[in-house]
């Protein structure tokens, strides 16, 4: 590791953002979970009153059968948004890592230090702006599946009604 051109407050700082970056990456997996669980709960529910079940008359309402289509895309946004951070803790880390691991790399002391966000370390990467983007996020694999199965679903059960 050529490091020489570093110094040791620089590398401490870095240390010190490994630790947060990780901290926070944990913390926004959690939050990804959280809002992924309470948006099938919700949703589940909705459509469970929505479709009678707690009804004297065991008619479906309406109103409750629209709002369950509604609600995937309320909960992808905020999932979304929460993905947007997560992908930006990621990107930042594994500079982190290219920047002290490569054996090849002069180092110099224009890394930038404490770029928790990573505003200063991809500025100008138009790959990583569309990898930090909002539509990004909407399209990534795992929500799309999640939430679009709950639209579908919604859709074909009001349709239904």
């Amino acid at each position: 590791m050529n490091l020489e051109n570093v110094s040791n407050q620089q590398l401490d700082l870095l240390k010190t953002e490994m630790e947060i970056l990780a901290s926070k990456t944990s913390s926004v997996i959690d939050t990804l979970w959280k809002v992924r669980t309470a948006a099938i709960t919700l949703w589940s529910a909705v459509l469970s009153i929505g479709l009678g079940s707690l009804s004297q008359t065991k008619e479906p309402s309406t109103i409750l059968l629209v709002l369950t289509c509604l609600l995937p895309i309320l909960f992808i946004d905020i999932d979304a948004r929460n993905n947007r951070w997560y992908r930006r803790l990621i990107n930042r880390e594994t500079a982190i890592q290219r920047f002290l691991n490569e054996p090849n790399a002069t180092k110099d002391s224009s890394f930038p230090v404490y770029d928790i966000a990573g505003k200063y370390t991809f500025q100008g990467d138009k790959h990583l702006a569309w990898e930090f983007s909002q539509v990004r996020s909407l399209v990534d694999p795992i929500p799309l599946t999640f939430y679009g199965s709950q639209l579908i679903f919604s859709a074909v059960t009001c349709t239904m009604k």
